[in-house]
C-alpha cells in the first residue's frame, strides 16, 4: 500500500486471525512485522489442510518475517525481551493473564522499553465474568447480535466471511495506529485493549442501538 510505518517494527505473538490481521495491515503500511511463533508447529493456520502455507495463513500473514522462540523457557523469554526493547509494537492475543505468566507482563515489558506499545487481543476484555475464556469467531458473532441478523433461528448454520475476527483486527490497528500518533507528541508508550466481543458489537452500531432504544 504505501511506506507510512517505515521503520516501525513490530513484534507479533499470535495465531490464526485477529492479531495475524492487525500485523499484516501494519506491514502493508510499511512496517517491519516479526511473528513469533512457536517451535512446535508455529500457527495453527500454518499447517490447515496440510503444507507449511496453507491459504489461510498466507490470507493473514503476508509481508512479515518469522521466528521460532519458545516463550515458556528462560532463553526464548530473554530473545523475545531483547526484541521488544527496541521495537515499537508489541501484538498478543493471548487470555488475559498469560503474558504475566509467561514473565512478560506489562511491567517487564516496560522496563525493557518505556515507549513500547502493547495492543493486547482478547475475547472478552481484561475483566468481567468472562474475561477469562477463550473466544473464537462463532462464539463472538453469537454474543455481539450478529448471529441474530444472519441467520435462520429455525435452521443457524454459520457461514460466510469471519466478522468479528476481522473486524477485531482492524480496530486494533486503529487503537495502534493512534497509540504511535499519541507517542510522538508524548515520547511515552501505551497500553491498547482490544476484545472481540465488543468489536462485534461496535461493527454493527446500528442494529445494536436499534435494539437497545427500542
Amino acid at each position: 500500500m504505501t511506506d507510512v510505518l517505515k521503520g516501525v517494527r513490530v513484534i507479533e505473538l499470535s495465531t490464526v486471525i485477529t492479531a495475524p490481521l492487525t500485523g499484516m495491515m501494519l506491514a502493508d503500511l510499511g512496517a517491519d512485522v516479526i511473528k513469533v511463533e512457536h517451535p512446535q508447529g508455529g500457527d495453527p493456520f500454518r499447517n490447515f489442510r496440510g503444507g507449511q502455507y496453507s491459504p489461510n495463513f498466507v490470507a493473514y500473514n503476508r509481508g512479515k518475517r518469522s521466528i521460532q522462540l519458545d516463550l515458556r523457557a528462560q532463553a526464548g523469554r530473554s530473545i523475545l525481551l531483547k526484541l521488544a526493547a527496541r521495537a515499537d509494537v508489541l501484538l498478543e492475543n493471548y487470555r488475559p493473564g498469560i503474558m504475566a505468566k509467561l514473565g512478560l507482563g506489562d511491567d517487564v515489558l516496560k522496563a525493557a522499553n518505556a515507549r513500547l506499545i502493547h495492543c493486547s487481543i482478547t475475547g472478552f476484555g481484561a475483566s468481567g465474568p468472562y474475561s477469562a475464556r477463550p473466544a473464537y469467531d462463532n462464539v463472538a458473532v453469537a454474543l455481539s447480535g450478529i448471529a441474530s441478523l444472519q441467520l435462520d433461528p429455525e435452521r443457524p448454520q454459520s457461514s460466510g466471511p469471519t466478522i468479528p475476527d476481522n473486524a477485531t483486527g482492524m480496530f486494533a490497528c486503529y487503537g495502534i495506529l493512534g497509540a504511535l500518533y499519541e507517542r510522538e507528541r508524548t515520547g511515552r508508550g501505551h497500553r491498547v485493549e482490544v476484545n472481540m466481543l465488543e468489536a462485534g458489537i461496535a461493527f454493527i452500531p446500528d442494529p445494536f442501538a436499534n435494539y437497545t432504544r427500542a
